[in-house]
């Protein structure tokens, strides 16, 4: 039976330690979303091909500080993620 990659949501969670993003694991194209964690963090995820999805914590004077480092470092594959209008 062939693998079917489908695009998928990833949940980043706050918690994290350690490798972010296994190098061995085949992954289909995917949106870390809620993404509240350091640049480093950020960088395996886009090494891995993986988007960055940022929400309002960018805001937040004390907790998006990182978050709003990562926008004026430039790093590639972020966008916006908003909940829908009708949910």
């Amino acid at each position: 039976m062939p693998i079917i990659y489908m695009p998928c949501g990833l949940k980043q969670v706050p918690a994290l330690e350690g490798d972010v993003v296994p190098s061995s694991l085949p992954l289909p194209p995917a949106c870390v979303h809620c993404f509240t964690g350091t640049a480093q963090q950020a960088a395996a995820y886009v090494a891995a091909g993986l988007f960055i999805g940022l929400t309002g914590t960018v805001c937040m004077p004390r907790r998006g500080r990182q978050l709003r480092q990562l926008l004026h470092d430039g790093v590639g594959r972020l966008h916006k993620a908003t909940p829908p209008a009708f949910a």
